[in-house]
């Protein structure tokens, strides 16, 4: 990564706090690369990333996995 771009993870929180209280994961990757441009993070890297916030700070980027009518969606358990 050169100087100056933004790392996968400072997108991954600036985009969890641009979310809104429900939200799907291609919502979430998407508007991280929007972020990350011309760079292009994999859907994993960008999960992973996901993934520690919320080990990292839970109070803040909590969040539960959730299926209704067979489709998968993220909703906040955390209050921003």
């Amino acid at each position: 990564m050169k100087k100056g771009e933004i790392s996968v993870r400072s997108a991954a929180t600036m985009a969890f706090d641009d979310m809104k209280p429900i939200f799907t994961i291609r919502t979430f990757i998407n508007r991280v690369r929007s972020i990350t441009l011309p760079y292009y993070p994999l859907d994993g890297n960008i999960q992973r990333r996901l993934r520690e916030l919320r080990a990292d700070d839970p109070k803040r980027f909590g969040y539960e996995y959730k299926i209704k009518d067979g489709y998968g969606y993220y909703e906040k358990s955390a209050k921003n």
